[in-house]
């Protein structure tokens, strides 16, 4: 399951959108306009993730939607099970590449 991620808490904002605004393959901005960008809005966002309680909802719902895919392929294909399920984000923890060395040595 990859998807772009989000930032667990508060404290993981900073980095996150640096990964994000530094991303070539999403945006090209001049190298030194991103972490200004950062800069100035890492603390808003910040905010507004603390207010929604500390950070980005996105990692329970991927895995949430993963424990439910498993489930039903554990159902539909129960020959092939058990199935799992791992999650990568592209700019917070799990990283991709994280999962896919952990893919590996669990296969």
């Amino acid at each position: 399951m990859l998807n772009m991620g989000g930032p667990k808490n508060s404290e993981e904002v900073e980095p996150f959108l640096t990964k994000l605004f530094l991303d070539r393959d999403i945006m090209t901005l001049p190298i030194k306009l991103g972490p200004w960008i950062v800069k100035r809005q890492a603390p808003k966002v910040a905010k507004k993730y603390n207010q929604i309680g500390s950070g980005s909802p996105i990692r329970d719902w991927t895995g949430e939607q993963g424990s439910l895919m498993t489930k039903i392929l554990d159902e539909i294909s129960p020959e092939k099970g058990p199935h799992r399920h791992y999650i990568g984000f592209r700019y917070a923890n799990p990283l991709t590449e994280d999962t896919i060395t952990q893919v590996e040595s669990d296969s």
